[in-house]
């Protein structure tokens, strides 16, 4: 991963869509959706926001997209900076063996990358949730924490 000062730049920076789109289809139970993402002021910073729509549960990441080869068949390596777990009976393991139950926010960090895990209830990151229910409200939330531009739409009467 980078060094603590690269992962918050990189979370902090404005960005805005890699293209014309704006609006975009929430995805239905088993779907995914990518939305490629820059920084205008660096145009070669390029960032992956995805939101992957699961049979019981919901995940909102960004990633930044760096041009590093780890296979043959990749040609593109995505470091997650932030990712939020909508998922009420989830259990995750942190490196320190720490159990986290229920919905969760991973932030990137200089030493675990996004192995790390705090309880959404309990942060401060993205505190004006008035819901853990309300996938739309936390969507909001996540895009303006992240500098994302407010021009980007989800329609979510068909997703989540």
């Amino acid at each position: 991963m980078h060094i603590q000062s690269d992962i918050d730049y990189l979370i902090s920076v404005f960005k805005i869509i890699d293209g014309a789109r704006s609006t975009y289809k929430a995805p239905r139970p088993g779907e995914k959706l990518e939305v490629k993402l820059m920084a205008p002021d660096s145009p070669s910073l390029k960032f992956t926001l995805s939101i992957a729509e699961g049979s019981r549960s919901s995940v909102i990441t960004l990633k930044i997209n760096t041009d590093r080869k780890t296979t043959l068949q990749t040609r593109h390596f995505a470091n997650p900076l932030i990712r939020i777990d909508l998922d009420a009976k989830a259990i995750h393991t942190n490196p320190d063996g720490q159990l986290i139950k229920g919905e969760h926010i991973h932030i990137a960090t200089s030493e675990y990358g996004d192995k790390f895990a705090w309880p959404l209830k309990d942060q401060d990151i993205i505190p004006q949730l008035a819901s853990l229910d309300n996938v739309p409200e936390i969507f909001e939330a996540f895009r303006e924490y992240c500098h994302i531009e407010d021009t980007l739409r989800v329609d979510w009467s068909l997703g989540v």
